[in-house]
């Protein structure tokens, strides 16, 4: 059986400009803050502006939208974005789905590795506020193996960029529409040294039997927590050498994901899955990730 991974990627519903007590219900905002501040300046991921607080925007609402097939409202987050001054650093927590084009059976495979494997993603602090690199949260994909915490598997390089940026690292525009600066992962050379998920970021590897690789686009948009990523996933294939991706078809998502880095995401996360063999080793990704 075929296996489509999607890696990923966060938002939910509009988001309004209005103060909090005129903000309509998720998924039905009208307007949207501008990419850039009036000064012209990008945002911070402290930014108040980006905090919408109650009513705003979590990953769950987000994959709640996706499985209600709310595409048209999805793209339009991804679309009104706003443009950030860095990378997000450090955990993610992570939720998603997959796209109803794809294959039966790979869907049900993707859906169990999104909606119950897949955790969200680590980046690492770089010197570069643009340029870095991390890995995703995966549990065990073994049904023989009792839910622990996540652990780093499947490495990826990531970039901040403005649209016609790194054409070196994707060579189709896959932000088509995006008004604001995204990220991009790049899982090129997925596999990490001492690897606890070989089969997952064998499927990723381009020249792998039955290999799916996959690339990532994410926007920011303003959440309950503070800023979160609205993320589609590609599949195509990448030429080793230059680590440039090429999708299969730039027009055809294989996912939708979502990514929340703030706190009150994370320890709602913590709240909320209880893993039998301990908790995560959050010091794992720091060694393990290189």
């Amino acid at each position: 059986m075929k296996f489509t991974l999607a890696i990923l990627l966060t938002s939910a519903d509009l988001v309004s400009c209005a103060s909090p007590g005129n903000r309509k219900p998720a998924g039905e905002q009208s307007h949207y803050l501008p990419a850039l501040k009036p000064d012209g300046s990008k945002y911070h991921a402290d930014d108040p502006a980006l905090r919408t607080g109650e009513g705003g925007l979590t990953i769950q609402i987000l994959q709640t939208m996706a499985r209600n097939h709310e595409f048209d409202k999805l793209n339009d987050l991804f679309n009104h974005g706003v443009s950030m001054d860095s990378l997000p650093v450090g955990f993610s927590a992570g939720k998603g789905d997959a796209f109803p084009n794809v294959p039966g059976d790979v869907e049900y495979m993707l859906q169990f590795f999104i909606g119950t494997a897949w955790k969200g993603k680590f980046f690492f602090k770089s010197d570069d506020p643009k340029v870095s690199h991390g890995s995703n949260r995966i549990e065990s994909l073994q049904a023989s193996v009792p839910p622990h915490g996540p652990k780093p598997v499947a490495k990826f390089k990531t970039y901040l960029l403005e649209r016609g940026e790194r054409t070196d690292v994707f060579g189709q525009d896959l932000a088509v529409g995006a008004t604001s600066n995204f990220v991009v992962l790049n899982y090129a050379h997925p596999v990490m040294e001492h690897s606890n998920n070989s089969f997952v970021e064998s499927l990723l590897q381009t020249g792998n039997t039955g290999a799916i690789p996959v690339f990532d686009v994410m926007v920011a948009v303003p959440g309950k927590y503070g800023p979160i990523y609205v993320g589609k996933t590609w599949k195509g294939t990448y030429d080793l050498k230059t680590e440039t991706f090429t999708a299969d078809d730039p027009t055809s998502l294989i996912a939708y994901y979502f990514l929340d880095y703030n706190k009150g995401a994370l320890d709602e996360q913590a709240a909320n899955w209880h893993w039998v063999e301990g908790k995560e080793d959050k010091a794992a990704y720091y060694t393990k990730v290189k």
